[in-house]
């Protein structure tokens, strides 16, 4: 057992905190998850919102070439 060393003190608190900041860092990771869904959330209802107004305008500017197509049919 030639290469192994004693831990220093200051090591060894340093490995308790770690240990001891388990849950700190669980709720963080909750939080972080929370924030993550709600961005990806916010990020769907802009690009369903996005889509429809697009859908809207594709359905209006079509009514319009199909009126223009019809007048120059008559």
């Amino acid at each position: 057992m030639k290469g192994r060393r004693e831990k220093k003190k200051g090591e060894e608190e340093a490995g308790d905190e770690m240990s001891g900041d388990e849950k700190t860092g669980g709720e963080k990771t909750s939080s972080a998850r929370r924030q993550s869904e709600l961005r990806q959330r916010e990020m769907w209802r802009r690009e369903s919102l996005l889509l429809s107004v697009t859908l809207e305008s594709s359905r209006r500017t079509n009514m319009q070439r199909g009126r223009e197509a019809e007048k120059r049919k008559q």
